[in-house]
């Protein structure tokens, strides 16, 4: 099923034996420009820290973004232009201190700030 597959790739991309949360549901589908996949993201919970160890070929670095944070109204996602070669496209970004998160997780942050806001 999808969310097997999904806690799966968690569990691979976190370096984990098994997936520790709790599935709450499915959000939207959406499809990703840059690498032409399909996404279908799902939402979890855990109670207390996870003792995780990324998979460094698929993980570059864990952007740690409290949700607290994520449903401040100053946390809104702008969009800006990216590129790759002659190729150039508009993405949405949420900016986090220092970070910029971008594109998918973008759009799927944005969608849990809206569901968690109730909008």
């Amino acid at each position: 099923t999808y969310q097997e597959a999904a806690t799966r790739e968690f569990q691979e991309e976190l370096g984990l034996d098994r997936f520790p949360g709790r599935v709450l549901g499915e959000l939207l589908p959406l499809w990703v420009f840059n690498s032409n996949y399909r996404l279908r993201p799902f939402l979890a919970v855990h109670a207390g820290r996870l003792d995780y160890s990324p998979c460094q070929r698929e993980v570059a670095r864990l952007i740690h973004l409290p949700v607290a944070q994520l449903l401040l109204e100053s946390t809104t996602v702008t969009h800006d232009v990216f590129s790759r070669g002659s190729v150039r496209w508009k993405a949405g970004v949420i900016r986090y201190q220092c970070d910029q998160i971008w594109g998918a997780t973008a759009i799927i942050l944005a969608e849990l700030a809206a569901l968690l806001r109730g909008v």
